[in-house]
């Protein structure tokens, strides 16, 4: 009997004295593919358009009208190669 308590008193110290395993989680990262959708929108109408050029009263409206034409171009067209850019095409 005095076995038992004895075996049993030193499996609960043996339990005590055990620290479970450290669980470390590990983030990974690495490039997974992905099929590419360009999907791009509609040309827009621009405003230098040929009836707004026409309709300019002055030189000065007239370079309005253009550098608002190129300012809407330039940015469509950042637009246009990031969409390129992410499909992979140069």
């Amino acid at each position: 009997m005095r076995a038992i308590i004895f075996s049993v008193f030193a499996f609960g110290l043996t339990a005590c004295g055990h620290t479970p395993a450290r669980i470390e989680t590990q983030i990974v990262k690495f490039p997974v593919p992905v099929p590419c959708v360009a999907k791009l929108d509609p040309q827009p109408a621009y405003a230098d358009s040929d009836e707004a050029i026409a309709a300019a009263p002055d030189i000065f409206a007239l370079a309005q009208i253009y550098r608002a034409g190129r300012g809407e171009r330039i940015a469509r067209e950042a637009g246009l190669v990031g969409v390129l850019k992410g499909c992979g095409v140069d």
